[in-house]
């Protein structure tokens, strides 16, 4: 089917799920990615995407972040009116994709300068993993990525560059195949791909 449809909440999710797809060689279609800016909106155009998935692949990628019922599979169950096309592929990253990133625990430890000690092993039970991976990056040895990922004293989120330190790890270091090993949604998300390559409908 050539190239992939994207549509996912953020930047960072972006980002990481073109990771994913490259690590199956496949490409993202540059014309048709979406950031819809929150799951609210995703949730409300998803079955748009799901009849533009009869034309095409389409990757759908959504934090499962505290959702009400707080099971993934059920949510991304009920997240559609309409039965799913075939070519849609709809994931929901436990708990946000910031996991996912964390799961490569080596790469990040070494990419961000911080003990190994201070990254989280099972980042999927954690209840925020963003604040998890800002708070690694502040025992960072560098004080650029304390800088970049770590919001200013009294203030909470994250740092002023943190979108731009986070993407460039992931392009260039992250490694989805590794991560997947303590990322269970990320090792579905792998398999339903495969799946997808493997029948031809990819």
């Amino acid at each position: 089917m050539g190239s992939v449809g994207l549509v996912v909440e953020g930047q960072v999710d972006r980002v990481a799920a073109e990771r994913v797809l490259a690590a199956r060689a496949l490409d993202v279609d540059p014309y048709r990615v979406i950031i819809t800016g929150g799951k609210i909106k995703f949730d409300a155009r998803l079955c748009n995407y799901n009849q533009a998935a009869r034309h095409g692949a389409w990757l759908a990628l959504r934090d499962s972040d505290h959702d009400a019922g707080d099971c993934p599979a059920t949510r991304r169950c009920t997240l559609l009116t309409v039965p799913q096309s075939p070519a849609l592929c709809l994931r929901l990253a436990v708990r946000t994709v910031e996991a996912w990133l964390l799961a490569d625990a080596e790469a990040f430890a070494e990419h961000f300068s911080v003990s190994g000690a201070k990254v989280p092993r099972e980042p999927e039970s954690l209840d925020h993993p963003k604040e998890a991976l800002v708070n690694a990056c502040r025992s960072s040895r560098r004080r650029d990525v304390r800088a970049a990922m770590v919001p200013p004293p009294r203030t909470s989120g994250t740092g002023p560059e943190y979108t731009t330190f986070i993407s460039r790890y992931c392009r260039e270091v992250w490694r989805p195949d590794t991560a997947a090993f303590a990322a269970p949604s990320l090792r579905r998300t792998l398999a339903e791909i495969d799946r997808l390559t493997k029948d031809g409908i990819w």
